[in-house]
């Protein structure tokens, strides 16, 4: 039934067949077969056959290995999403379902995600900043992004992204984490409420990324708008440092 199936959408079949051995060990073969026609205008099979056990063995090792990772990462608490940026998609773990009651397909991404109102007005340019450094193939990057969860409370969660590369070196894939940060960002509070009354000026330096982040307490109410990025170059042309 498969094979007249696949005949009926063209002369090519391949499948691919578990076989168990008279010893009783598995044996995983790829069958690929032609149909052609004889000089008498028969028609016949030209088959081959290629062992792919170990090909097999090894796709199995890595969906396992992919198992326990995905397992690790929601004990851990953590958010976890794919993002396939040549077709705007993002393919999304539990733990963000859950928390945020989003589908764990998001299309049109990450349009997709702003319209859903999960990511905060004030940190929209910042997770765009993220997503046009994914798209334009920096490797690793990461932000402090505000996130409304489900129940509309406010969760402080520090993005992660990195990037995969294909063979001719362009950006195609990335993986992303999400981890809450509302003690730090507790903290960094007080610190900067300490800092705006001793009249100290302070910065968050991404060292990766190479930007640095003015906080609200040198008085701006938007960090995003005080994101400098080529750090130190970009200051030097601007001559403020000498």
């Amino acid at each position: 039934g498969k094979i007249s199936a696949q005949l009926e959408r063209g002369t090519t079949v391949h499948n691919e067949n578990r076989l168990i051995c008279k010893d009783g060990s598995v044996k995983w073969i790829s069958i690929h077969a032609e149909l052609l026609n004889d000089k008498e205008g028969e028609k016949y099979f030209y088959c081959t056959f290629v062992d792919i056990t170990e090909q097999k063995k090894a796709e199995l090792a890595l969906s396992q290995t992919q198992k326990k990772l995905s397992a690790a990462i929601t004990h851990a608490g953590l958010a976890y999403w794919e993002y396939d940026i040549r077709n705007s998609l993002a393919f999304l773990n539990d733990v963000s379902t859950t928390e945020y009651n989003l589908t764990q397909v998001l299309y049109n991404y990450p349009q997709s995600i702003y319209d859903s109102g999960v990511i905060a007005p004030e940190s929209v340019a910042q997770y765009q900043r993220l997503i046009d450094g994914v798209n334009a193939g920096k490797p690793t990057i990461s932000a402090d992004i505000k996130t409304i969860d489900i129940n509309g409370v406010t969760i402080w969660k520090r993005v992660r992204f990195t990037t995969l590369f294909d063979e001719k070196g362009l950006p195609f894939w990335a993986v992303a984490t999400a981890e809450t940060i509302d003690e730090l960002k507790s903290l960094e509070q007080q610190f900067a409420i300490t800092a705006a009354q001793t009249g100290i000026e302070t910065w968050i330096y991404d060292i990766s990324d190479h930007t640095i982040t003015r906080t609200t307490a040198t008085g701006s109410e938007n960090g995003a708008d005080c994101v400098i990025s080529n750090v130190p170059n970009s200051l030097l042309e601007k001559g403020v440092i000498h």
